[in-house]
């Protein structure tokens, strides 16, 4: 497992969706702070959240979604989720064709 931190288009994403999202606990301020692992999507961008809460770690609840067009124009849905202790678990994206996400919509 290689852990990184966020990108800038990867964090301007999750700014976003936090930002939009109707039941946000997660402050913007652990953003910088965030270590994440690519998970093997071919491309399309899904992320796992480090934690230090490893032991009975797993998926709890999806905190908000969204939709937008890649630049070819293939639909692409992204879901930000949290683990069982509240804190971000996963981004996982989705395209529609299975190809590689070409440009997040919030690329700076």
């Amino acid at each position: 497992m290689t852990l990184r931190p966020l990108n800038p288009a990867e964090r301007a994403l999750i700014e976003h969706m936090l930002q939009v999202s109707p039941h946000v606990t997660i402050s913007l301020n652990v953003l910088p702070d965030c270590l994440v692992e690519e998970l093997n999507d071919g491309g399309m961008g899904s992320l796992r959240f480090s934690s230090q809460n490893i032991e009975g770690r797993r998926l709890g609840a999806d905190l908000c979604q969204l939709e937008f067009l890649d630049s070819d124009g293939v639909r692409v849905v992204a879901t930000l989720s949290l683990d069982n202790f509240g804190q971000l678990f996963e981004l996982d994206v989705w395209k529609a064709d299975f190809s590689a996400v070409r440009r997040s919509p919030f690329a700076r």
